[in-house]
């Protein structure tokens, strides 16, 4: 075997083991897509649950008149406090 086909043998060699190895990291990246595409999947019908969720609560309590909505905001409050009040208290 001459100088020149030893070298291209070796370049050769070296050029498969690269493309292997991107092959590989191909092949690794592409089940990366997948496993994103799945969560997204996942999080978009989280999201639309969510969502048919919250209009089911505007439309159960949408139609609240004012005094009600001060009266949320007044046991709110209170509840705030509460949750300060017992802090303190297991501090």
């Amino acid at each position: 075997m001459s100088d020149f086909e030893i070298r291209f043998q070796a370049e050769r060699s070296s050029y498969e083991t690269q493309i292997m190895q991107m092959k590989h990291k191909i092949a690794e990246l592409e089940a990366t897509v997948v496993d994103y595409n799945k969560e997204i999947e996942r999080l978009n019908g989280l999201y639309t649950e969510t969502k048919k969720q919250a209009e089911a609560f505007k439309n159960r309590y949408g139609s609240l008149d004012q005094s009600s909505v001060g009266e949320i905001d007044i046991l709110r409050r209170e509840n705030e406090q509460l949750k300060k009040t017992i802090w303190v208290l297991y501090c």
